[in-house]
């Protein structure tokens, strides 16, 4: 179920949130159920992209959490935390699958055989390696940035710029099984639809 979810989901970061009289004016029931339709929409699409054997019987909404710039920049943050963490596990394996093809270049030669394609594959492997630490790098750049517009208050923490919904996930595969999720976290915009802007932007910064 995680790794169905894993690209609409980002884990729920605990916001300081408006009133309940707030949440009410500004997403009524409509709102609500407009929602919860976008949202089993982009899950069953997703469901099928993957070809996973899953079935939604229902979404239960938890909690819903207003969202402002200073909120969604703290999500970017914790996308961009993941993907500094990905990247950083991949670049290390990569050097270590690099070390391997250079210790098969040094017997190939002792053999007296070709050790070109071993010598190629070292090269692009270091060279994959350091592309990716560099990506690492700008991508904690842009996290000091976003700890500094923070820190000095440059960011609005009043104008709504989307929603967070805390769901559960009712569901089942083939073999009836169950396959529920509680507490999962979805974004949306302002107009209620899936937003996945926070995990777009931490991942244009790898391409």
């Amino acid at each position: 179920m995680k790794r169905i979810l894993i690209v609409g989901i980002l884990v729920s970061v605990l916001f300081s949130c408006k009133s309940e009289l707030e949440k009410k004016e500004e997403l009524n029931k409509q709102g609500v159920k407009k929602l919860t339709e976008n949202l089993t929409t982009f899950i069953n699409g997703k469901i099928k992209s993957e070809n996973e054997d899953l079935i939604i019987d229902s979404i239960s909404i938890l909690r819903i959490d207003t969202l402002n710039e200073k909120k969604d920049s703290i999500a970017v943050q914790y996308a961009l935390l993941k993907y500094v963490e990905r990247l950083n596990e991949v670049v290390k394996n990569t050097q270590e699958q690099a070390k391997i093809r250079n210790r098969q270049v040094q017997l190939s030669k002792e053999l007296g055989s070709d050790a070109d394609f071993y010598a190629d594959e070292s090269k692009k492997l270091l060279r994959n390696s350091q592309e990716n630490n560099s990506k690492a790098i700008r991508m904690i750049n842009h996290l000091n940035k976003i700890d500094s517009l923070i820190k000095f208050k440059k960011l609005d923490t009043i104008k709504t710029t989307g929603y967070e919904a805390i769901v559960k996930i009712y569901a089942h595969d083939s073999n009836q099984a169950n396959r529920d999720a509680d507490s999962i976290g979805f974004y949306f915009d302002k107009n209620l639809r899936i937003n996945t802007k926070n995990i777009d932007r931490a991942n244009s910064e790898i391409k």
